[in-house]
């Protein structure tokens, strides 16, 4: 998250429209700033009483637990109350690049990336510019708003890019993951998500605050500086 280190990524005097679109309400700055700061960081995620056991191991220091799926027999988790593997559930739902899980025997939830994470890209990239956006690509990566519907674009005009694709780029498809983890932490808090960046905008601030695509499309338009660009 090199984007993040060393940066202030929220005012404390005047928040910009990428805040006010997806944040909403200016006494929350200060937490959300903190909580993209300790994912930057890695700073701990897990509580100092971490039984010992092998996710401990894992993360001697309390930093978020991330496994990777590659193939069936590493990591079994219940889906809608049925034990499954979770190869199987990564390769059910195609399009997963990863989720969140809890498990029993560990006091806070982990990171599981599925195989299509490491292959998900926007279709306008190649190779590793599919991990974070270039600078000098900005305005092609902005999102864009139709003004008739007072929505965001999803589809731009061929030849243009897609601004809806920022979250296709696995540095912030791994923001989204972590932004929840350490939400989670704070609030025990899972409620269902909404991944829809028009869903993300129309949430109030509570709901917002708890939504962890919320960080994910404010960071992916500060990345990118877009602010301007979002009305």
């Amino acid at each position: 998250m090199d984007e993040l280190k060393g940066r202030t990524p929220i005012s404390t005097s005047n928040p910009s429209p990428a805040y006010r679109t997806f944040f909403k309400a200016t006494q929350n700055r200060s937490y959300i700033r903190k909580l993209l700061m300790r994912v930057a960081r890695g700073d701990p995620v897990y509580s100092p009483t971490f039984p010992p056991h092998a996710w401990q191991k894992m993360s001697p220091e309390g930093s978020p637990v991330i496994l990777v799926i590659s193939e069936k027999r590493q990591l079994g988790g219940a889906t809608n109350g049925t034990m499954q593997d979770m190869y199987d559930w990564c390769a059910e739902y195609s399009m997963s690049t990863g989720v969140i899980m809890k498990n029993p025997a560990t006091p806070n939830p982990f990171v599981v990336l599925c195989p299509f994470f490491f292959e998900a890209q926007p279709p306008y990239v190649k190779g590793d510019s599919a991990i974070t956006p270039a600078k000098k690509e900005s305005t092609k990566d902005c999102l864009r708003v139709n003004t008739r519907t007072n929505e965001f674009l999803k589809v731009t005009p061929p030849d243009q890019h897609a601004g809806y694709e920022l979250a296709a780029y696995r540095q912030w498809i791994l923001l989204h993951l972590l932004a929840s983890l350490y939400r989670y932490s704070d609030s025990k808090d899972m409620s269902e998500e909404k991944m829809d960046v028009n869903d993300a905008w129309r949430m109030n601030a509570g709901e917002a605050l708890n939504n962890g695509h919320n960080y994910m499309w404010y960071a992916a338009n500060h990345a990118v500086d877009c602010f301007s660009a979002i009305k």
